[in-house]
C-alpha cells in the first residue's frame, strides 16, 4: 500500500507517472510488463481528475502489474482459464439519493455481477464518518431485501437512482 497525495484539480497522469517512476527503480519492473490502474471497477482514465471523478479523499485506486508473455504462453494460458460471461463483469453506476434529500446523487461503480450487499458495504464505508451504520435500498418506492442477489438480478441497469435511507430512518 503506497499513499499518495494529489490535489483536486491535478490530472491521474502526474499519479500514474509518479508510479511508475518509483517502482521501476524498487522493482526493476522498467520493461516486460505494463501497469493497470483501476478506480471502482473501471480503468482510470489519465486526463481525469479527481473532481472529474467525484472523489472526496481516502479513496484507493488499485493496481495490477500485466507481464507481457510470448503468443505461446498467451494462447496455453487463455485455454486453460475459465472465463465467467463478460456480460457480468460489465461495470454499471448506481447513483444513490442520500435520506431522501434534493443534492447531487452519489454515483458508485460496480459491476452487474456484484450483490447489493456490496453496494450496501461500499455506502456505508463512504458515509461512516457522517453518521451512517445501516441502509436499506429503494428502487421506485420499491424495498430491495435481496442482499445477495446480483445487481443485475434486481434489475438494476446503468446509472440508475436508488434511494438510500440510513439507520432505520422511515421511508
Amino acid at each position: 500500500l503506497q499513499p499518495y497525495t494529489v490535489h483536486p484539480s491535478d490530472k491521474f497522469e502526474t499519479l500514474i507517472d509518479s508510479f511508475r517512476r518509483r517502482n521501476s527503480k524498487n522493482s526493476g519492473n522498467s520493461s516486460g510488463g505494463s501497469y493497470l490502474f483501476i478506480l471502482d471497477g473501471e480503468k482510470l482514465n489519465p486526463f481525469s481528475t479527481c473532481i472529474d471523478e467525484d472523489l472526496e479523499g481516502g479513496e484507493m485506486i488499485d493496481v495490477t502489474f500485466k507481464e507481457t508473455v510470448s503468443a505461446s504462453q498467451s494462447a496455453e494460458n487463455v485455454s486453460k482459464r475459465n472465463f465467467g460471461s463478460l456480460e457480468d463483469i460489465t461495470p454499471i453506476s448506481i447513483q444513490t439519493i442520500r435520506n431522501k434529500c434534493k443534492t447531487r446523487p452519489k454515483k458508485f461503480k460496480l459491476r452487474k455481477c456484484d450483490t447489493l450487499d456490496t453496494l450496501r458495504k461500499e455506502y456505508i464505508a463512504y458515509y461512516r464518518s457522517k453518521g451512517c451504520r445501516k441502509v436499506r435500498f429503494y428502487l421506485r418506492h420499491k424495498l430491495l431485501e435481496k442482499c445477495n442477489d446480483s445487481l443485475e438480478s434486481l434489475g438494476l441497469i446503468d446509472m440508475d437512482k436508488l434511494d438510500a435511507i440510513e439507520n432505520d430512518r422511515a421511508f
